[in-house]
């Protein structure tokens, strides 16, 4: 158990990492080609996470390339540092703020327990819902199996850990799942 905490305070300890410009990814498809950092601490605006003008939604995929780096500063002096192979966020539409962030990470199973345990403690996530991610990947079951859990809002935000099982790869996949209502947009002078 000390392992595997250590191991997760290893992936999840906080580093400065650059920012990242993102573009649209039909327009740019290497656009997640470096290391990422997205500030949660109050709600996020497009610009703030690299929207590109005129998009409802923004999303980066490595595929089957090496993940990257992506820091997530969240309320309450909290931070994530992932691996990711995945990030998405949506908008209201065209020109409305965002309301969402996933980043979509994945482990071999061997690693899954400590980057389980590490995001519980982050997040304040209970022993009872580490237990309910970890049969997800423990059982014989489907390859399909997942679950959804949800930690305790972070001031404005919420935040869930989808957790499923990916046979093919045999590797567990996280997605973290960030939500909030977002900023009502200033006035018009």
């Amino acid at each position: 158990m000390r392992a595997a905490l250590a191991v997760a305070a290893l992936v999840l300890t906080a580093t400065a990492l650059p920012a990242c410009t993102q573009t649209d990814p039909t327009e740019a498809p290497d656009a997640m080609d470096r290391p990422a950092r997205y500030d949660l601490t109050a709600p996020p605006t497009r610009d703030d996470l690299g929207y590109p003008a005129d998009a409802p939604a923004l999303a980066f995929d490595r595929g089957t390339g090496d993940p990257l780096p992506v820091g997530v500063d969240l309320p309450q002096g909290r931070t994530l540092d992932l691996e990711a192979f995945r990030v998405d966020s949506v908008a209201g539409g065209r020109e409305a703020p965002p309301t969402s962030l996933y980043v979509y990470t994945s482990v071999p199973r061997a690693q899954a327990d400590a980057a389980l345990e590490g995001a519980a403690a982050v997040l304040g996530l209970t022993e009872a819902d580490v237990a309910r991610g970890r049969a997800v990947y423990e059982s014989p079951a489907r390859p399909d199996d997942a679950v959804e859990l949800v930690a305790p809002p972070l001031d404005y935000l919420t935040v869930g850990l989808g957790v499923r099982k990916d046979e093919r790869r045999e590797d567990v996949t996280v997605i973290y799942e960030f939500t909030w209502t977002a900023a009502a947009p200033a006035p018009a002078a």
